[in-house]
């Protein structure tokens, strides 16, 4: 006997079309030994649904007031995503000179347990030695295209504070976190 495939329902509600499953027919022998089928949900007529399903509907605003700025947001969004990029690369940069402080430390503790002899006691010391070296020249090389990108960062925070000061519309607020995030950034040689 073929296996059952799954039957598929149109059902049409307040005009939108939807596809449920249901589920498969019982077997002839689950049949003869009384099993039941599962219970389909039933509809529920209370209050306290019907309101739920029309809040539901209407609860979004619309399109056009999600999407209105006013001309201070406006301004101030290129200058504060510069800013978050500025802060973000800074902040990457000082937890890879972590990781590079700590890697060096594991390698100069392998090293000395290699040199006292009290090596792993499955010797293969001199292998995670090699592979902490490896590890700290990966991180070394990150820092090349991270100074890049963090001075381009700069430059383009720069331009926003530039034309923000030029403009009467700017956020007060969003220009002085700006400055502060420029003033604390270190000095990049690009």
């Amino acid at each position: 006997m073929a296996a059952s495939l799954p039957v598929y329902k149109k059902k049409y509600q307040h005009d939108d079309f939807r596809i449920s499953r249901l589920p498969a027919p019982p077997s002839p022998k689950a049949v003869r030994r009384g099993h039941r089928l599962p219970r389909q949900p039933t509809k529920i007529n209370s209050p306290i649904a019907v309101v739920q399903s029309h809040s539901r509907q209407t609860s979004s605003p619309p399109r056009s007031q999600a999407l209105a700025l006013s001309t201070q947001d406006a301004c101030a969004l290129p200058l504060k995503i510069a800013t978050d990029a500025v802060s973000r690369l800074t902040k990457e940069e000082k937890m890879y000179q972590k990781e590079l402080t700590s890697q060096q430390e594991r390698v100069k503790k392998l090293e000395a347990d290699l040199k006292n002899g009290s090596a792993s006691e499955d010797g293969n010391a001199e292998f995670m030695v090699k592979q902490e070296q490896k590890a700290i020249e990966e991180t070394k090389a990150v820092f090349g295209p991270l100074r890049t990108r963090i001075g381009e960062a700069v430059s383009r925070l720069e331009e926003q504070i530039a034309s923000a000061e030029g403009d009467s519309n700017a956020n007060a607020d969003e220009l002085t976190k700006a400055k502060e995030v420029l003033a604390s950034t270190p000095k990049v040689d690009a």
